[in-house]
């Protein structure tokens, strides 16, 4: 019961941009991006950790030359 209020209260929050506090707004939106950024790069670790191990070097190479193709994809 006290997770869904605590749902309904956070999907009730308005952030004003233009006339509300900066480093609140900065917060809001910098905790999010920081958190999906740290669980991409868990992601990629693993991955890396798995084709390394299991597929060996030449697809660890593979890995390594194309992240930054994707990483440029995905900005």
């Amino acid at each position: 019961m006290k997770f869904i209020h605590m749902e309904a209260m956070i999907m009730n929050m308005k952030m004003d941009f233009v006339n509300g506090s900066t480093p609140k707004c900065f917060w809001f939106m910098f905790l999010p991006v920081m958190a999906a950024l740290f669980l991409n790069m868990a992601y990629n670790v693993v991955d890396s950790l798995w084709i390394g191990n299991l597929l060996g070097e030449n697809a660890y190479a593979a890995l390594t030359s194309s992240t930054p193709i994707i990483l440029i994809l995905n900005s």
